[in-house]
């Protein structure tokens, strides 16, 4: 795993936000099938959260490298809010929060079926990338 080398004032090396930048990418019509989902970050809390690890190796330009994840699952509780934008198109992008230290929540994320692709149609192509704050 790369160390990750801060420019901020205080030299730390961990981000005091993730954020994830998500959008439809080539294509000709909206997604129609498969929406990002994703739930308001105020419902995210210990009591929902189920936390995992993965360790794992990835192969990248200097070879093989070994790689740690830390994610959650979520636990369903009522009245959860959850969000997606219909019809989204590749000039549209959703920002949403992955990881904070102060502990003001996460938008845990997923993909859901909404509908059917048509004849001619795409399916759902899209990117994410994260950009990491340091403060």
């Amino acid at each position: 795993m790369h160390a990750v080398t801060s420019l901020a004032a205080g030299g730390t090396d961990e981000p005091g936000l993730v954020f994830g930048v998500w959008r439809p990418v080539m294509m000709s019509n909206p997604v129609l099938d498969y929406p990002l989902v994703y739930m308001d970050k105020r419902d995210y809390g210990e009591e929902v959260s189920v936390p995992f690890r993965q360790v794992f190796k990835h192969i990248t330009p200097k070879g093989v490298e070994s790689a740690k994840n830390l994610a959650s699952h979520v636990r369903f509780k009522e009245g959860q809010r959850w969000y997606y934008h219909s019809d989204m198109t590749s000039d549209e992008c959703l920002l949403f929060t992955h990881y904070d230290t102060e502990g003001k929540g996460a938008n845990i994320h997923c993909a859901v079926k909404r509908g059917v692709v048509g004849e001619g149609q795409d399916t759902r192509t899209s990117i994410e990338n994260r950009v990491l704050l340091f403060f």
